[in-house]
């Protein structure tokens, strides 16, 4: 299997001990539903698996 990184740019935010709401584009919704039909989770579960999965694959771009 290839290693698929991705970068983003580096930001700022706190972290929360309760759960939040983003707000996401209609095509990552779309691909969730698809993701969420697919198997055996609530929207929720495949939504915060595919951001932690995300969040280990994902390069910062930090400004030095």
């Amino acid at each position: 299997m290839s290693e698929k990184k991705f970068h983003l740019p580096a930001r700022k935010k706190k972290h929360t001990d309760k759960s939040e709401v983003a707000r996401i584009t209609k095509d990552a919704y779309n691909a969730a539903v698809d993701m969420f039909n697919d198997s055996q989770c609530s929207l929720s579960q495949v939504i915060s698996k595919a951001i932690l999965f995300a969040s280990e694959n994902a390069v910062y771009d930090k400004e030095d």
